[in-house]
């Protein structure tokens, strides 16, 4: 008899354990990953120095990255749930300084965890237009944003030194 209550009280307790379990995921972010090339398709590592800023809705801009250099590649946040986001993207180097807006159209896919989960959104990049001052060209190599921080979602030409 004991013995019953024993493994029911042990069943019970895995039951509720077991239910109370959440499944969110330990990378949480979902972010855009960018890879600079060279126009031969070959990994270009950053020699001048590039900042990042993004416009907000009530008109100023925030700096989302700082100062990058001696780098192939870097991720940069994707709003949540706006249609378009807004880039700037500042290459300074010695002689002076360019900016380029790059103009990211995307579908925002609101996704379920679990109600324990904070929200979360993936994305489908659908369109990217940009001005051509530093940056040759960019181009949408996965338009599916996730929590994959491993996919590489755009590729970007800078312009040659000459």
């Amino acid at each position: 008899m004991k013995s019953e209550k024993f493994l029911a009280a042990i069943g019970a307790i895995a039951f509720f354990i077991s239910c109370s379990s959440i499944d969110c995921p330990v990378n949480n972010l979902v972010e855009t990953q960018y890879e600079l090339l060279a126009s031969d398709g070959t990994e270009l590592t950053l020699t001048d120095t590039l900042s990042v800023y993004t416009a907000r809705n009530n008109g100023t801009d925030t700096l989302v990255l700082n100062m990058l250099t001696g780098s192939s590649s870097f991720s940069l946040p994707i709003s949540y749930s706006h249609p378009e986001d807004i880039l700037y993207f500042r290459l300074s180097n010695g002689s002076g300084s360019t900016v380029d807006t790059v103009s990211i159209k995307k579908e925002d896919m609101p996704r379920f965890e679990s109600v324990d989960c904070n929200a979360a959104f993936f994305h489908r990049v659908t369109d990217v237009r940009y001005t051509t001052h530093g940056i040759d060209s960019i181009v949408i190599n996965n338009p599916s944003v996730t929590y994959d921080n491993t996919t590489v979602h755009f590729h970007v030409y800078p312009k040659s030194g000459d």
